[in-house]
């Protein structure tokens, strides 16, 4: 019953998320999973700044 409420109540939004987290808990396991996350691309920012080059790469020069 109580998750029908919440669906109508999305339906009804001017502007409703893209997604919803139903239930208890969810958000906290998605924190925890985007702070790894953020963790490891944070670790390879050096090498993603190195592949990406430098604008005299782009433009052919050295």
């Amino acid at each position: 019953m109580a998750s029908g409420r919440a669906v109508l109540e999305l339906a009804d939004a001017a502007e409703p998320p893209l997604r919803v987290l139903f239930g208890i808990g969810g958000l906290d396991e998605v924190r925890e999973e985007y702070a790894s996350r953020l963790d490891g691309w944070q670790k390879r920012d050096g090498l993603s700044r190195a592949a990406h080059g430098s604008a005299a790469d782009a433009a052919g020069g050295s």
